[in-house]
């Protein structure tokens, strides 16, 4: 009555007759679906649509995308939403290509709290061995002397003294 695909299997602990699959690739496809189905949803949904909001290059999002698969893969977040660690890709992402951005910007396009993206943060870099370079003023100082429509010599004084109180 079950076809050629499928049999039954005795389980030594319960000794209850359950039916099991004998097609391999079967198998397989189920085992890999739920993966891929959440990592396309993340690709495709959470992690595009942070960075549109944000105006980010595609080469961020497809390193926040690959840093997310590696994260996913390697369980050690597991029990972690899949928005929150998109979101700290995503930030991670932003520090290593040296586009300055902060938690809040992250927190502003997505509905995680800054507390849950901090710590997921910090999980990350702990369990992937992730470098990521300190944040100084000078390097937020292009970007608001640019959104203020500051002239070029008065955003190399601002940065210029950004570095000297930072030193």
């Amino acid at each position: 009555p079950w076809g050629r695909r499928r049999g039954w299997k005795l389980l030594p602990t319960c000794h209850q007759m359950l039916p099991y699959y004998t097609n391999k690739k079967h198998d397989l496809q189920t085992l890999n679906a739920p993966l891929s189905r959440a990592l396309m949803d993340v690709f495709s949904g959470t992690m595009s649509n942070m960075s549109d909001r944000i105006n980010l290059p595609r080469t961020i999002t497809d390193r926040a995308n690959v840093l997310f698969k590696v994260v996913y893969e390697g369980r050690n977040l597991k029990g972690r939403s899949n928005s929150a660690i998109a979101a700290a890709c995503l930030y991670i992402a932003c520090r290593q290509d040296g586009v300055p951005g902060t938690f809040k910007e992250i927190v502003a396009v997505s509905a995680i709290s800054k507390k849950e993206i901090g710590r997921v943060f910090k999980l990350i870099l702990k369990a992937h061995d992730t470098n990521v370079e300190l944040i100084t003023t000078g390097d937020f100082m292009s970007r608001f002397c640019g959104t203020l429509s500051l002239a070029r010599p008065i955003q190399k004084a601002a940065t210029c003294i950004a570095q000297k109180a930072v030193d």
